[in-house]
């Protein structure tokens, strides 16, 4: 897809908080708070083009999309800045990372990333995570590569959240749910830590922890909100 690219009023600038942290294992990254109060981050590699004006793309000159230019990066380690990154809220709060391949006579659609924070290595190496169209905060890992984008696939999905039980739930030894490791009460602390994923089920699978440490096999009956765990609910359209 091919993406004509109007500049139009310079941005004020896009500052730095200095009450979100940067990741230890990425501190040579330059990090750029997009949207403080969604908590948009960006980490793009140091010497990446940040001072850019507003643009405005047009698709075929029929539709258009006000959004918030990031940086200029390099995605392969060739110290050529010729991928344009961008940032879109959605059309009804779907935040996504946009990234173009520019040139001197073209600027073309390359993938967009549905996340709320992106880290972004010169190696060619994306993190992205973010509670934002999903049932928790994703942690994604993606090579970019000859132009092409490809995702590592991780065993588990680490969930990490702290919670507790709205109702009793009952934990599994194992994920086909035959033999029962013990009933968690209601109102209680609890840690789910990691999810899989069934297609064939269409189903989440979670691994949860109790408060004395029992880990156990959980499944989550309505895709799209929880009524035993608080915090598990799709967070989208």
């Amino acid at each position: 897809m091919k993406v004509y690219i109007v500049l139009s009023l310079l941005l004020t600038g896009i500052t730095f908080s200095q009450g979100l942290e940067i990741p230890a294992s990425f501190d040579h990254l330059n990090r750029i708070v997009v949207d403080e109060d969604w908590n948009i981050l960006a980490f793009v590699p140091k010497g990446s083009i940040t001072d850019l004006p507003d643009i405005k793309l047009l698709e075929n000159d029929e539709y258009e999309e006000l959004v918030i230019p990031v940086a200029i990066v390099d995605l392969e380690g060739n110290e050529n800045k010729d991928f344009l990154l961008v940032f879109s809220p959605g059309p009804s709060a779907d935040p996504t990372f946009e990234f173009y391949k520019i040139s001197e006579k073209d600027t073309n659609f390359l993938f967009s990333l549905a996340c709320k924070q992106i880290i972004i290595n010169d190696n060619g190496y994306m993190f992205t995570s973010g509670h934002a169209n999903n049932m928790f905060n994703t942690r994604r890992i993606f090579k970019f590569e000859r132009d092409s984008l490809r995702e590592v696939k991780q065993p588990f999905d680490y969930v990490g959240l702290k919670t507790k039980t709205l109702k009793r739930i009952t934990i599994y030894e194992d994920k086909e749910f035959t033999n029962v490791l013990a009933v968690v009460p209601e109102d209680s602390p609890i840690e789910v830590l990691f999810g899989e994923w069934n297609e064939e089920e269409f189903s989440w699978k979670f691994l949860i922890k109790s408060s004395i440490g029992f880990l156990g096999w959980w499944k989550l009956d309505d895709n799209y909100r929880s009524e035993e765990i608080e915090g598990l609910f799709f967070a989208g359209d």
